[in-house]
């Protein structure tokens, strides 16, 4: 079967008649000839000859080797790991950075730091660009693979290549490696597959220079990869060296086609392959990389590239030495310019000093390699050896310029596009779904997971009633009466989406023949499109079939947007961090604007008191009243100094408890609405550990309710303490003392303390990867800790109200074992994204720098500074995702998150709760009157309302000095958020004031 899949690619290969055979004799390696590449053709200028001249005079050898190396980086905007960068860069005279996987902000900010203090010459900063930047970053568009993109147009594939273009000059990024012009003529590769454009050398030839010409006309070098072609192996070049048995004819007509058509355009570089080659270097163990036969007498002298010859990364299994030199002198001999991603690069950096220092390497061979990267540089930045200093952005203003100018929309475009719909019977299909429950099959293989989320999709675009059954590969189904079992849990519905994320087994099969005979089946692959074949035998009676060629939530997207055709609105990509627009659908909110027939002049002086009297530095106001944004108002600073930023209106605060209202409470509510969670629920029947305790006995309802008989709070984070550190085995004292310092009214504690590293690391690592402070990561684990005192609490005063952090830690773990997500991403997920909020989210310094984030403490007792992270000791336990706190947000957002609940659950068209959930959770009340599920009530004189709040009023307050109320009887929504904790928790001005209500009851005047 392996011999017979090679054999059938290469003769689609040789026998693609007339255009193959024209375009291999003008493309003929023997034929190409390449003057010097378009985009470095200013280095043939007396002028860019006497800068290169007058730079090389000054330099050492080892600034000229060290010119040669592109070492990989991966992304940290923290400062420790920058100074980590910088230091290694230094040592080595490192010419360039090829960054791997992390975070889009922290590589901006990594590049600007880095190229800020680079001595001489700045640094070639490199990317791997195959679907876009997201192929590596995080927080950016991701594309469509190359094969799925074999049904656009060559003026659109240009245009995506102009479009990364535009985001690499945003996040500074120089050379894209990319395109990969292999022509998978394998169906068994491992390692190429849908990174192609496909299997014949005249579609990847004409798609891949379309991606190339986007790059170069914007300025960025496109590396073509991977020579001189990966597509025909059976082996991966990462784990072990693959071979090309094809013969030089074979290699001229198939996959040396695009490489010859890119150096003829006059492209900018080349990256060699780990691969051997056999018809063209006799040594059969010589990869290309390090063959001079390949790399300087096929490529440079037979087929005339006068560009930069980039390595493959030269960690990779494939890169294999043979003939007694070190792996980097090798290369470097074979006629490569740039060494790329050595595994110790300060080893080969060392290795091919001496090589040059014994006469192993010429001298000349290093000095003309650093020429041409040196004038690489000079031409790719306008003149100069140091990129043009770019502006730096706040988080939030990088990621609108990263992903912002309708990318976004062409990218939809391009994903609509790559669904390769083979069959459509369109069957009334979009009037079909109606009301009536919405069949979802996955038959999910081994190792993977429904990453696409088709569920989720469907309820976001207000289909509410989904039936979802996940079939496993290796289930067994031995007759058709088996495979009814599947087919009677989907009785009730009319159409049912079949997706396949695997190869399909004999039972699958069963299954879809059992389904096709009563229901509407509509079958999507998001897999390689290799695997299709096996499916075809059982799709004869399906209604349609559709192949994604990947499993992932813009795939997803885009299948649900070719079957439903009515639903032309549906968003594709949806790109987090970026401020693209701040609406709301026009059931809910028709206009943000401001309504000039109210006076709030006594607001303003209300909130001017407060910042004259210290209460706050800073704040924020919005008012919501019958459909209109009527009041929003940000006033003060972030903090006391006098050069600290102005609060505006993206400002993000930490709301505290809060969290309940806008992430906990709706995650329940939701969970409800799928019959997932029951509010008589014990909790023991949720959460492991809590089995045979009286803690598991109390009930979901009592939790929002906080009637459970819990405590207000426990101090999980005294496990963190290590013990020896503590005078008298003592954390707390409740007088003064040497050596102690207070922390609040009475209370004391060592100022000398300890952590044990038990649970605190001072470095992100596996188990480790959430904060508790700037300068620490919290253990994963530590929940299971937290779990275990929780089940060791005896409950005191149960039935009756007493308000409890630990009830609502606790439904934030119920939530994330149901959903088998973390909190903040199934909110994200199923709330803030299909709402348009972009200032809401918990972990605010993974989206948006400190200037756009009010600090809570100065000098905490715990954690120092607290800024950017949970202010909450119980939320950092738990990495600043917990059920009781965490959520920092704009009062814009908060606003919109009041008008759901006062809206029912409505947004737009989409019910996201449903009317009957949110109906119970707000009026269903406690024994006292003071609490509804998860929200406090407008009682009789409660001191944090106005009196003027109707008793439907709900809402919260939280410590840090927020509040959010929504009157549903008046049409009003309420938002005040601060930061009065700051520089000190012991600031109780606000509180004392009762500014908070006092500004509520002037909302009323105002209004009523």
């Amino acid at each position: 079967m392996k011999g017979k899949g090679k054999e059938l690619g290469m003769n689609r290969s040789l026998v693609m008649g007339v255009f193959v055979y024209l375009l291999t004799m003008f493309f003929s390696p023997v034929k190409a000839q390449q003057s010097v590449p378009t985009l470095l053709r200013s280095t043939n200028s007396e002028q860019c000859n006497r800068a290169v001249d007058e730079l090389m005079a000054t330099m050492t050898l080892e600034e000229k080797i060290g010119q040669l190396f592109m070492v990989v980086i991966y992304p940290s905007s923290q400062q420790y790991k920058i100074a980590e960068a910088q230091t290694l860069l230094k040592s080595l005279h490192a010419g360039g950075v090829l960054f791997q996987k992390g975070d889009a902000y922290d590589q901006y900010v990594l590049t600007n730091s880095l190229q800020a203090n680079a001595k001489k010459v700045g640094f070639l900063v490199a990317a791997d660009n195959e679907w876009g930047l997201a192929m590596r970053l995080s927080s950016t568009i991701r594309y469509p693979r190359n094969m799925a993109l074999q049904r656009c147009s060559a003026s659109e594939i240009e245009q995506y290549g102009r479009d990364v273009a535009k985001q690499c000059h945003t996040i500074g990024v120089h050379i894209s490696f990319a395109p990969v012009l292999d022509v998978n003529n394998n169906p068994l590769n491992p390692v190429i597959g849908t990174r192609s454009f496909g299997e014949r050398p005249d579609v990847v030839t004409k798609l891949g220079l379309s991606y190339a010409r986007g790059l170069e006309e914007q300025g960025v070098m496109a590396v073509a990869k991977h020579f001189p072609g990966h597509g025909n192996t059976s082996v991966d070049s990462h784990k072990a060296l693959p071979t090309i048995t094809a013969n030089k004819k074979q290699l001229n007509a198939c996959e040396l086609v695009p490489f010859s058509a890119f150096i003829n355009a006059g492209y900018g570089g080349i990256m060699v392959g780990h691969l051997a080659l056999p018809a063209i270097e006799k040594h059969k163990s010589v990869p290309a990389s390090l063959s001079k036969t390949i790399t300087t007498a096929v490529l440079k002298h037979e087929m005339g590239f006068k560009g930069l010859v980039f390595t493959d990364g030269l960690a990779m299994a494939g890169a294999k030495t043979v003939k007694g030199y070190p792996l980097g002198v090798e290369a470097i001999l074979a006629g490569n310019n740039i060494l790329v991603g050595s595994a110790n690069p300060t080893q080969m950096f060392n290795d091919v000093l001496t090589a040059v220092r014994n006469g192993v390497i010429p001298i000349q061979l290093v000095e003309h390699n650093c020429r041409a990267i040196l004038k690489a540089k000079w031409a790719l930045w306008g003149g100069a050896f140091k990129p043009q200093k770019v502006n730096e952005l706040a988080k939030t203003d990088f990621y609108n310029a990263l992903n912002g100018n309708g990318l976004v929309a062409r990218a939809d475009s391009l994903w609509l596009r790559s669904i390769d719909v083979k069959k459509y019977v369109n069957d009334s299909l979009f009037a079909k779904l109606g009301n009536k429950p919405i069949g979802v099959v996955s038959f999910v293989g081994e190792g993977k997971s429904v990453q696409g989320s088709f569920e989720n999709t469907l309820k976001q675009l207000g289909y509410n009633k989904v039936v979802c059954v996940n079939i496993p590969s290796n289930i067994k189904v031995s007759s058709p009466k088996s495979a009814e079992v599947y087919a009677t849990k989907l009785l009730a519905c009319d159409v049912i989406f079949v997706n396949a994320y695997n190869k399909p087994t004999h039972s699958n099969g069963a299954i879809i023949n059992e389904l096709v005979k009563t229901h509407s089946v509509y079958f999507s692959l998001f897999d390689s499109p290799y695997s299709f074949p096996s499916w075809k035998e059982y799709l004869d009676n399906v209604k349609g079939i559709a192949i994604a060629n990947e499993n992932c939530i813009e795939a997803t997207r885009a299948v649900i947007k070719r079957w439903l055709t009515p639903l032309q609105k549906l968003p594709i990509v949806e790109v987090p961090g970026g401020n693209f627009q701040q609406q709301v659908p026009s059931k809910t909110l028709a206009k943000r604007k401001k309504h000039s027939g109210y006076d709030f002049s006594v607001v303003d002086s209300l909130l001017e008191e407060g910042i004259k009297t210290r209460a706050y530095p800073g704040c924020q106001v919005v008012v919501l009243y019958k459909g209109n944004l009527v009041y929003n108002k940000s006033m003060g600073r972030l903090h006391y100094a006098s050069n600290a930023s102005l609060v505006c209106e993206n400002t993000l605060y930490d709301v505290a408890s809060i969290t309940k209202m806008v992430a906990t409470t709706p995650a329940v509510m939701m969970l409800v609405d799928d019959g997932k969670i029951k509010l008589s629920q014990q909790i023991c029947t949720i959460l492991p550990g809590l089995e045979n305790t009286e803690v598991g006995t109390v009930s979901v309802k009592e939790l929002l309710l906080h009637e459970g008989g819990l405590p207000a709070t426990i101090n999980f984070y005294t496990r963190l303490i290590d013990s020896t550190s503590l005078p008298q085995n003592k954390f707390f004292f409740y007088h003064a003392g040497k050596g102690l310092t207070q922390i609040d009214n009475h209370v004391w504690v060592p100022k000398n303390f300890k952590f044990s590293q038990e649970f605190l690391s001072p470095e992100k690592s596996n188990g480790f990867d959430r904060k508790f402070s700037d300068s620490y990561y919290i253990a994963n684990s530590f929940r299971n800790e937290m779990v275990r005192r929780i089940s060791e609490i005896t409950l005191v005063g149960r039935g009756t109200h007493k308000y409890s952090d630990v009830g609502f830690i606790l439904l934030g773990l119920v939530v994330e074992q149901i959903t088998g997500k973390p909190l903040n991403e199934f909110v994200t997920e199923c709330l803030y994204r299909p709402m348009e909020l972009h200032h809401i989210t918990f972990q605010p310094l993974q989206h948006y720098s400190k200037t756009l984030i009010a600090p809570t403490q100065e000098n905490n007792f715990l954690r120092g500074k607290v800024w950017g992270v949970v202010d909450d000791e119980n939320a950092a336990c738990l990495g600043g995702i917990a059920g009781n706190a965490g959520v920092f947000s704009n009062a814009f957002d908060l606003a919109k998150m009041g008008l759901l609940l006062m809206d029912k659950g409505a947004w737009g068209k989409r019910d996201l709760i449903s009317p009957n959930t949110v109906s119970l959770f707000c009026n269903t009340l406690g024994k006292d009157g003071k609490r509804a599920l998860g929200f406090e009530k407008a009682y009789p004189n409660n001191p944090n309302v106005s009196p003027q709040a109707s008793s439907q009023t709900f809402g919260h307050t939280g410590f840090t000095g927020t509040c959010l109320w929504v009157d549903p009887k008046n049409d009003l929504v309420y938002v005040f958020l601060s930061n009065r904790t700051y520089p000190s928790r012991n600031n109780n001005q606000l509180s004392i004031s009762r500014l908070r209500p006092r500004l509520m009851d002037a909302i009323y005047d105002a209004l009523l």
